[in-house]
């Protein structure tokens, strides 16, 4: 078999100032106008908001309160369950069950909406387990896009 050589016409061009855009103007202008097309679907964040369980909420639910460890190198799916249950039963109230999501989170389900945002609040505990503390943004949040109605004449 023999190979075939390249030709010159289909070798990319040696001009390394070769570039697709004329002057840095338009560069400039470019990336104006995808930072706009970036920003215009950001969601809007409320700077020092944690999300909590209303208080009134119905019972009869479950309240479930995730939690990650701080240390990369230790996932909490990585320790034994049966200790950290042991060990949430005597430190924290209304515990209904744990439950295991994946290797990097667990799911701490609550009976009453007050003893979840208790849980979020004992910060000493959190601190003492290398842990942090959040409330699934599904069970406390809408979601959506707002539009404008439009009248029909």
């Amino acid at each position: 078999m023999s190979k075939r050589k390249k030709k010159e016409k289909d070798k990319p061009p040696d001009d390394e100032n070769t570039s697709l855009f004329s002057s840095s103007e338009d560069d400039a202008e470019l990336r104006l106008t995808i930072e706009q097309d970036c920003n215009k679907y950001k969601p809007y964040m409320v700077t020092d908001y944690n999300r909590r369980y209303p208080e009134d909420s119905a019972s009869g639910y479950e309240y479930v309160v995730f939690i990650n460890s701080n240390d990369d190198q230790k996932p909490i799916g990585t320790r034994d369950m049966l200790s950290l249950s042991g060990c949430f039963q005597r430190f924290v109230k209304g515990i209904k069950y744990l439950k295991k999501v994946n290797k990097f989170k667990i799911g701490v389900v609550f009976d009453k909406p007050n003893l979840a945002n208790a849980f979020l609040d004992n910060t000493s505990f959190l601190k003492d387990q290398d842990i942090t503390a959040s409330i699934p943004a599904s069970s406390t949040e809408l979601t959506g896009v707002i539009t404008p109605h439009r009248l029909s004449p």
